[in-house]
């Protein structure tokens, strides 16, 4: 076939009305310029197609990916005449909208086969491609470049891995960081403390803190110079203690440390040496006996500072420099146990102190109410039962009026044995004995009048022997 004008007019007409249909995304016009045979291969992956039916039912699907997004550029079309077929030749700068700007998305290489079919011209074979950027002139394959892009790919997936790892890490941290602050969010007084070292142990351990001999929440009493430990450990080792921490010379360190520290962190190695004597003074002070402790040769203590209060844990391998990052993280939120601890503290102090002002209204309004002396036995049973409901141990509530110059005494007493709770009244003659004498010791002071005595079995003995009498 010999290529005419006409010919080349009508053939690239039809050629280009093919391709604005395939940017625009019109598909019955790309349908009416393909032969039901048509063949074509582009340059994605999957875009081979045996027929017009397949090739139109792949453009229809992702056409909202091309139409009205892409642009061919700087076109340089050719033909070639193939028997009875013309072969278009194309090359050509492919454009896509990125972002409301045009992007070069790289040069492409079409070549189509075009025949006529009842006097029109239509397409029976397309081929696309992107050219390999790898190679250059005079190359067909750039093994280097494959093995430099290989090592690329690789390093690639190497830091795609560490970067999910790390997000996984992530996720379990804050994930264990949540389940401490609901425990420590449901805090209602200050012994639920324990409940939440025990959670801070349990997530460390999770978390990969394999060597942890205990964790403990402490609240330091400056005043006292005291700590409060609230430990645990899951060796079945575990509970609250009291210490003087001036008294030991690591301790004593250990707080001034934890006050001058910039970022309230402190540490205590003790070395295989000190060991031993550091074990019986734990023991001293009331640590039971902990038999990983007793396994062990040396340990280290990490404690995060948080005004009064400490997150510690103990270990009996040194830390990790990303695990004392995640114990900070802990620490933070400790810091919202320590809050909760310290607003529970004073929400019972006042309560306690609203109790009291309470009972001692009601003890304070019958008292007012006394118009005889005989009334003293309601006060005293006012009192008794006061004093119990705030729960302090006693036993029972005298009431002792001074009748004469020889500190004879009317006693009105309130007291809750076996038969339930008992009052009385009688008079008391004065007999030296040592109560009765501490008694007047105290009244004659220029003190409160109030003091307070431990007396010997024999002392009782013969003050209880003496009223028994005196009562017959």
């Amino acid at each position: 076939m010999t290529l005419t004008p006409q010919m080349e007019a009508d053939i690239l007409k039809a050629y280009h009305v093919y391709w604005d249909a395939y940017l625009k995304g019109d598909i019955p016009t790309m349908f009416s310029l393909m032969d039901e045979t048509c063949t074509i291969i582009g340059s994605g992956n999957g875009e081979v197609f045996g027929n017009r039916a397949e090739a139109l039912a792949y453009c229809g699907a992702t056409a909202d990916q091309i139409a009205d997004k892409a642009q061919m550029r700087d076109r340089k079309i050719s033909l070639v005449a193939m028997g009875d077929l013309i072969q278009v030749i194309e090359t050509s700068d492919f454009y896509v909208l990125v972002d409301d700007s045009w992007t070069l998305y790289g040069p492409v290489r079409i070549s189509t086969l075009m025949g006529q079919k009842g006097g029109a011209w239509i397409i029976f074979h397309q081929h696309g491609s992107l050219p390999d950027t790898r190679t250059g002139g005079g190359e067909q394959i750039n093994t280097d470049r494959i093995k430099e892009e290989n090592y690329r790919l690789k390093d690639a997936i190497k830091r795609r891995t560490l970067e999910l790892e790390q997000k996984n890490r992530e996720l379990e941290i804050e994930a264990a960081l949540e389940r401490v602050r609901a425990v420590a969010m449901g805090m209602q007084t200050p012994d639920d403390l324990q409940a939440v070292g025990e959670v801070i142990f349990t997530e460390l351990k999770t978390l990969g803190f394999t060597d942890l001999q205990n964790t403990a929440i402490i609240i330091n009493t400056e005043e006292k110079e005291t700590i409060r430990s609230y430990y645990y450990s899951d060796s079945g080792v575990s509970g609250t203690i009291e210490a003087n921490y001036a008294a030991h010379p690591v301790l004593r360190q250990w707080a001034a440390d934890m006050k001058h520290a910039p970022d309230g962190f402190a540490t205590i190695h003790i070395p295989e040496e000190e060991f031993d004597a550091w074990r019986r003074y734990r023991e001293e002070i009331g640590y039971p006996p902990d038999p990983k402790l007793d396994a062990a040769t040396s340990i280290d203590y990490y404690s995060y500072s948080i005004g009064l209060g400490a997150l510690s844990v103990s270990s009996f391998r040194p830390i990790t420099d990303e695990q004392r990052d995640t114990l900070e993280r802990f620490r933070n939120v400790f810091g919202l146990a320590y809050r909760r601890y310290v607003d529970v503290a004073q929400a019972e102090a006042q309560a306690r102190e609203a109790q009291i002002e309470a009972a001692l209204e009601r003890v304070r309004s019958r008292s007012l109410a006394v118009n005889r002396s005989n009334e003293f036995i309601d006060v005293v049973g006012v009192v008794f039962q006061n004093l119990s409901a705030l729960n302090l141990p006693v036993d029972s509530v005298t009431i002792a009026l001074t009748t004469n110059e020889n500190n004879d005494w009317d006693v009105y007493g309130c007291g809750e044995g076996d038969a339930g709770l008992t009052v009385l009244k009688f008079r008391l003659p004065y007999f030296s004995n040592a109560f009765s004498n501490d008694i007047i010791a105290a009244q004659n002071s220029c003190n409160s009048g109030y003091f307070s005595k431990i007396y010997s079995e024999g002392e009782k003995m013969n003050i209880t022997n003496m009223h028994s009498k005196t009562r017959n």
